[in-house]
Order: C-alpha cells, then structure tokens, then sequence
C-alpha cells in the first residue's frame, strides 16, 4: 500500500503562483477529496502529483521523490484520470485502454496476453463490453469517461487521481464508478486523491476533504467538519443547506433565492360576459 505526501508545493503558471505551499497526506489506502470554487488550484495539485506541471516543494509515494522517478517509473505508482484527456477520435477504446499498460510493455514491444487480458477486464468492470472495437469519437461523454478510467486502471498503480471522474455520468454510472473505486481500495489497497464538485458524492465517499481557495488549504478533516454551511457559504458564495441522514451520510442542497412576487388581479371573461 502506498501513501502519498505533499510538502510545500507551490505551482505558477507564467511565474503566477496558483498554490501556496500546499502541505497535504494520504494514508496508504486512503481516499481524500480536494474540494473548492472554480480555479481554487485542485487540478493543479493533482496535475503536480502526475508529474504535468513544474512545482517547488517536494512529492513522494511510500517515501519514494517522484521527481527523480523517469515517466514509466512514474506511471508504475500513480495513475491519473484528467478532467479534459487527450482522446484520439479514431483510435480504438481497447487501444486507448492498452495505453495504460504502457509502463509494463518493454521498449519496442508490444502488448501481451495479459495485457489485452487486465485492460478487457477494466472494460468489462466499467459496463463498456462490446465498445472494443468502437472509435472514440463516436462514444458519448459518459461512455468517454468511463473509457478515460478504464485506462487508468489498467496501469494498476498503486495510486489513483482522480480530476472530477463523475462530472459527465448519470447518476447510476456516478454509483458505479465510485463503488468501484472503493471495491479497489479493499482488494489492494488503492490510494485515492480526487478533485469533485459534487461536495454530497466527495461527503459520502471520500474518507476526508480538503477545501481549498485561493491556492491555499482552508479546512481539513471528515465530511461533517468541512461540509458546513458556514464553510461552505464563506469559500463557495453559496447558501446551502447541510442535511443529515440517520445514517450519518451528508448531502449539500443550494437554497433556492428568495423570489419577490407581485400580486396580479386575474379577470375572467365568461362567453356571456357582456364587453
């Protein structure tokens, strides 16, 4: 099982910094969800863990620096699913998925056995049996994504991140996806860092979130610590409200804006009624 550490990461784009010396852990197996408004930095914070973007500070897995690891080193600890991937349109699904056993392929190879046999597997687990052979392009956006996660998958690193993985599924493949990923947690210890809008979806599956504005860490903890309606109305602007199931499960409902109504006199007009 793996851990992942985050020490002081700062990311600039253009020399603008769009984190701020970003202290954050994952415990081996853990599942923590970076929350937050538009442009807050948590895709930037996952992109870093990926090794997309330059940053200071320092980033290990199991102790390990991933900036002295090469890139298929890199890609046999973290797998990463992006909020807007690269998708070639006439390249085949079972193609794209056979690209995130890259790392095990050796140089000038090609794919084994049991390669074709874990990335089928991937697509079998994501309700896309049958798809093999279809061109990406011709695949919805949920059918996309779902691709999108089959690829990473198939790497079977032993950390997954994770940039919105639910934001194009309907709401039964949101179920699924998330359960499966909690099915992987418990089969080998998958260690989870995602980024999710839907703050009941991250409340309910995440062992704990993170919210960040602004680039900087401004609350931590388990879902009834963050997910408050103080919180969440000073970082989001929003007025929510936080309801509680007996469960213990959370869910984050806006409140509909008070709407000022004017009355208006209705007059009917029978077919008798005289002009």
């Amino acid at each position: 099982m793996s851990a992942v550490s985050l020490t002081g990461i700062t990311v600039r784009y253009d020399s603008r910094p769009v984190t701020h010396v970003v202290d954050l852990s994952v415990p081996s197996g853990g599942w923590v969800c970076l929350i937050g408004p538009n442009g807050a930095g948590k895709s930037s914070l996952l992109k870093a863990v990926a090794g997309l973007v330059v940053h200071d500070g320092v980033i290990t897995v199991d102790g390990a620096d991933l900036h002295t690891l090469k890139p298929r080193a890199r890609a046999r600890h973290v797998a990463f699913v992006p909020q807007q991937p690269i998708m070639p349109e006439d390249l085949a699904v079972l193609d794209y998925v056979l690209l995130g056993r890259t790392a095990f392929v050796p140089t000038f190879g090609v794919e084994s056995a049991v390669d074709r046999e874990r990335a089928a597997w991937q697509l079998e687990r994501l309700d896309l049996r049958g798809f093999e052979l279809r061109p990406l392009g011709t695949l919805s956006g949920g059918e996309r994504q779902r691709a999108v996660l089959a690829r990473a998958l198939a790497q079977e690193a032993p950390v997954l991140l994770l940039d919105e993985p639910t934001s194009a599924l309907d709401i039964g493949h949101q179920q699924q996806v998330l359960e499966l990923v909690l099915e992987l947690r418990a089969e080998r210890g998958l260690t989870v860092l995602s980024a999710m809008h839907d703050l009941t979806l991250a409340g309910q599956y995440a062992d704990s979130l993170v919210l960040v504005r602004n680039g900087q860490v401004m609350a931590a903890g388990p879902a009834e610590a963050v997910l408050t309606e103080g919180l969440i109305g000073a970082h989001y602007g929003a007025d929510v409200q936080v309801v509680r199931g007996d469960d213990g499960s959370i869910a984050v409902v806006p409140r509909r804006a008070r709407q000022t109504t004017s009355s208006s006199r209705v007059i009917r007009i029978s077919d008798t009624d005289e002009p």
